[in-house]
């Protein structure tokens, strides 16, 4: 059975998706700097695309995520990496209090109405001496409303829930550099562009279910329209083309927090 699309979960087989994926996978690239030989639990871990590039780095790593289907995948396709794939919607995480030497959530904590649930079990699942390495989107950069997402940060409130949690964080600004610009920035007018037809404001009254049905078929045409457009763009554009500055936050994508109590 093929995977079910959405502009959340983006399938390794959809090549229009490069240039997102990318962009998400960038975290776990820097996530290797952190994790060798540690025991490590992902938190939302998809189709394991993520953590089977961290897995010949970590001791050992438990992946979770609460999609039977991505579980599915993931197993599937990574399942001879040496990883423990599991189902489970969280919070609660259903793990003993100090299990893991390292916790990866990355593009997780905004789908939840209480993210701040989640925190205290990253927090409370993770060694005295371990790390948590948190990544989200930065709600004053995205283009347009995401249905899918319960709870945006900026900059000031990532950091003031993380430091009522944590003695020590590091945040990083996760910035596109000039290739990924120009693909950002066809983006942001193809949005605009198709934001003109409501003229009325109809996106804005109709139930949220309906509005992530919308949403993933627009996404869709977008993404395929713009690879068609400008195909090399698309294929060219790597983890290599996203930079990591600390406390750096204007115009960055994403956030990357590295977390110790």
């Amino acid at each position: 059975m093929p995977p079910k699309f959405s502009a959340e979960r983006t399938p390794a087989n959809h090549s229009a998706e490069r240039p997102i994926r990318e962009r998400q996978l960038a975290a776990y690239y820097r996530a290797a700097d952190y994790i060798e030989d540690l025991r490590v639990l992902e938190i939302g871990c998809g189709e394991g695309i993520g953590p089977s590039l961290l897995s010949t780095k970590a001791a050992s790593m438990v992946a979770l995520d609460y999609s039977e289907e991505a579980i599915r995948i993931a197993r599937s396709r990574h399942g001879d990496c040496g990883i423990e794939f599991q189902l489970m919607r969280v919070p609660p995480i259903k793990f003993p209090t100090g299990s893991f030497d390292a916790i990866i959530c990355f593009q997780m904590i905004e789908h939840l109405e209480k993210p701040e649930e989640l925190v205290v079990e990253i927090k409370r699942v993770m060694k005295e001496d371990g790390v948590a390495l948190i990544a989200t989107v930065n709600k004053e950069e995205t283009i347009t409303e995401n249905p899918y997402h319960l709870h945006e940060f900026c900059a000031d409130e990532l950091e003031a829930l993380l430091k009522r949690h944590f003695g020590t964080v590091e945040i990083f600004g996760v910035f596109g550099d000039e290739v990924f610009k120009k693909y950002w920035e066809e983006n942001r007018r193809w949005v605009s562009n198709f934001m003109r037809l409501d003229i009325w404001g109809l996106s804005r009254r109709i139930p949220r279910k309906l509005k992530a049905h919308l949403f993933d078929a627009t996404a869709r045409l977008m993404r395929a329209r713009l690879k068609q457009r400008n195909p090399y763009l698309c294929s060219e554009i790597t983890h290599r083309n996203f930079v990591f500055r600390l406390n750096s936050f204007e115009g960055c994508l994403d956030f990357f927090a590295a977390c110790r109590k």
